[in-house]
């Protein structure tokens, strides 16, 4: 029985609203009353007195788990004519399979495989268990990221649990076709051997962005699995062969356990690196460069950054481990598809290339301001910048960490949009919680941009994570690169699937009323990939104004520096760039430059940071 939003189970678990639903059951996000915090609750819809009985079995087993990248279940419980339940941490974050659905790309392999050593000690401890614990259903779904950068692997259920004696229990045959293995079929027997399998297409799909054909195609019709090195052909080969291997429908002829494939997709050179020391971590080491090298390469690059840069902070292990002498250390290569992730926030970043572009609008062109003009030649060195805004999520743990105050906290309002009034006001109590004013919060706004941000706050997050506010014209370059053109994704009219912006949602003058974009105000960060920059840099226009670090002044650009400009050296206002959710199509140009104060804030002004 589907339970409905506002339900409560138990006198204390309150359903917010539906996350999956599937033949065997459903899993809803919730509230504890009691705890004041949020839950996921799993819905097992078996209700035979068989059934029963494992749950309570298997459930105790469950409630005893104790895992960093594995959801607590803290409660279970059977309610007659509804179905057996399940308690456990909600965990925030951007799944997999969404980031694959989000990014129309494989997603990098440094990266995949740091998320997937994490998943495969999850999967260590809990075939470990006596009995052993298997989790049957391991896809790129039940793979989430926290805000933190921390892989979970989510969504148990019951039927779990591996009986030696009876090889199999109730239940254990659901399947999800890319992913479950022959056996789970009933072609065979179910053991921590179909996790491995399941592991190794979940691989193969991150890697590649394809799905491996179902294994019962593979066995009745001899269909073939492309190797991903065909589909992909920058991936290392090691990563390769450890897939296909993984992946064998016969599970005699797979990995046996979790350690030989953990061992096979990561050696332990690769935990080295990306376990930091922690002094390196905090100052903003990042965990992995990723482009068309392969993972050694860059494995032997952030062993010796971290020696160079840390030597004493190594353990006796570690510096007792050489890397072997016939391995070459080569520099890792890097272009315009090269991407770091910072261990402090898990926020993305994409590297820019050293070199000229033109930056500014055109005599001609008749939409843009004079401080848009002259365009004009200027040189920058190589930079990165952050792939999205910064997310609430990510300022969150911000201000948990360092303990910091905000301008609008601090100042007791911020401005704010009235759609009834259609009109701009200082709103007493207005703050990046509560970006709408006092009756707002950040209840599932948490991947949405964090606004009511000065410029001051912004540049004390960037601070924090080792980063700077980007130069306009950084800021500039990453959005519209070499070509001159007028907006981040190209020259292709405004569309409601490039960004957000002032649209059908928002009842304003000069909203764009043929167009629907999905939101009225903010959306999440990255939902409009077609509109991604040349670099891969998402909601560069709309969705938010950004803070950059330059002083503001209209002239600047007829006597800027051609080499890496940076502002004026002093002025009243900050500049702002990429317009928000209530500029209007005519302003949403890469080019488009805006003043504020830097202690203002506004729920339609964020940032981003660059290094």
């Amino acid at each position: 029985m589907t339970l409905t939003s506002g339900q409560i189970l138990q006198s204390r678990y309150r359903v917010i609203n539906l996350l999956a639903q599937g033949g065997f059951g459903a899993v809803y996000q919730g509230w504890d009353d009691n705890l004041g915090k949020p839950i996921a609750i799993k819905e097992n819809l078996d209700t035979s007195p068989e059934a029963q009985r494992q749950f309570q079995q298997e459930a105790r087993i469950l409630s005893n788990l104790s895992h960093p990248n594995l959801p607590r279940v803290t409660d279970h419980f059977f309610i007659p004519g509804f179905g057996q339940y399940l308690v456990m941490d909600f965990i925030e974050g951007e799944d997999l399979q969404a980031m694959l659905d989000r990014t129309q790309r494989p997603l990098p392999e440094i990266q995949v495989l740091a998320w997937i050593d994490q998943v495969c000690d999850a999967l260590e401890y809990l075939h470990a268990q006596h009995p052993p614990v298997i989790h049957r259903d391991i896809k790129p779904a039940n793979i989430k990221i926290t805000p933190q950068g921390k892989a979970v692997l989510v969504d148990f259920g019951i039927s779990k649990i591996y009986d030696r004696q009876l090889k199999t229990t109730l239940g254990a045959r659901a399947v999800t076709p890319p992913y479950s293995p022959p056996e789970q079929y009933g072609q065979g027997i179910t053991d921590p051997r179909s996790d491995i399998y399941a592991l190794g297409a979940t691989l193969y799909t991150l890697l590649t962005g394809q799905e491996p054909p179902e294994s019962v195609d593979r066995v009745s019709y001899g269909l073939q699995l492309t190797p991903p090195r065909q589909l992909m052909p920058a991936l290392s080969p090691q990563i390769d062969v450890a897939i296909m291997r993984a992946c064998e429908v016969n599970r005699t002829q797979r990995f046996q356990t979790v350690r030989e494939l953990r061992q096979a997709i990561q050696p332990p050179q690769v935990r080295l690196a990306i376990t930091l020391p922690p002094r390196q971590a905090q100052s903003g080491l990042l965990l992995g460069v990723v482009g068309v090298i392969g993972v050694l390469s860059v494995v032997v690059a952030l062993i010796a950054m971290v020696a160079l840069l840390n030597k004493p902070a190594l353990s006796p292990a570690a510096t007792a481990t050489p890397v072997p002498s016939a391995m070459p250390t080569p520099v890792p290569t890097l272009g315009i598809s090269s991407m770091q992730v910072n261990l402090k926030d898990g926020m993305t970043l994409l590297y820019v290339p050293a070199g000229e572009f033109p930056m500014g609008a055109t005599d001609s062109d008749q939409q843009a301001g004079n401080d848009e003009k002259p365009q004009h030649k200027v040189y920058l060195d190589a930079f990165w910048i952050d792939q999205t805004e910064v997310t609430n999520a990510m300022f969150r743990k911000f201000v948990d960490t360092a303990g910091y105050q905000t301008d609008a906290e601090k100042g007791g309002s911020g401005s704010v949009f009235d759609p009834v009034t259609k009109s701009w006001s200082d709103t007493k109590d207005a703050n990046w919680q509560h970006p709408h004013g006092p009756g707002s919060n950040l209840n599932g706004l948490e991947n949405h941009p964090a606004v009511q941000i000065s410029w001051n706050d912004a540049r004390a997050y960037c601070q924090w994570v080792g980063r700077g506010l980007p130069t306009e014209a950084q800021w500039e370059k990453a959005a519209r690169g070499l070509d001159r053109r007028t907006y981040p994704w190209g020259n292709q009219t405004v569309a409601g699937n490039l960004l957000n912006f002032a649209d059908r949602n928002l009842d304003i003058n000069g909203a764009d009323r043929t167009i629907n974009d999905g939101y009225q105000y903010t959306a999440p960060v990255g939902t409009y990939p077609d509109g991604a920059s040349p670099y891969g840099a998402l909601d560069m226009a709309g969705n938010v104004w950004e803070w950059a670090a330059d002083w503001y002044s209209e002239k600047y650009y007829a006597s800027s520096p051609s080499h890496n400009p940076s502002g004026p050296t002093s002025g009243t206002d900050r500049v702002l760039r990429g317009d928000g959710w209530y500029d209007a199509a005519s302003d949403v140009r890469a080019s488009n430059r805006n003043l504020y104060n830097p202690s203002n804030r506004s729920d339609d002004v964020g940032f981003r940071c660059a290094r």
